[in-house]
């Protein structure tokens, strides 16, 4: 059961992922770089959320903390569009938004799974 939650899961991740990208280009202007942080940033929130859930044994069964954090947030998050939008910034003489990218999105991706975490601590322990 296990596995065909994460595979659906993963593959709604993905198609939630798609419909994303192309609205932020498409009808907002936002750039590729821009949406690529934000779906990593906004993924690593939601883990840290889900694991924090779990933690605090919030009904979710092990087969849905798999499924959402591997199928679905697998699905969602984007590490290899955003190790290959580095790449190209950087070969396309744009060095500083290329390392900007390469420091940036990881920090903000684990400053973000914290606070997901924190939050839900915090609600479920009366504080911090």
């Amino acid at each position: 059961m296990t596995w065909i939650v994460v595979g659906l899961l993963g593959l709604i991740g993905v198609w939630v992922r798609f419909a994303l990208a192309q609205s932020a280009v498409t009808f907002w202007g936002i750039s590729t770089t821009a949406m690529i942080a934000g779906i990593n940033v906004l993924g690593s929130f939601l883990i840290g959320v889900l694991f924090s859930l779990k933690q605090f044994q919030v009904g979710l069964s092990e087969t849905w903390v798999v499924g959402l954090s591997l199928g679905f947030l697998g699905g969602f998050t984007t590490f290899s569009a955003y190790s290959w939008d580095t790449v190209r910034l950087i070969q396309n003489g744009e060095m500083m938004k290329g390392f900007g990218c390469l420091v940036a999105i990881p920090l903000l991706s684990v400053v973000s799974c914290w606070i997901g975490f924190q939050l839900v601590k915090c609600f479920f322990s009366g504080g911090p």
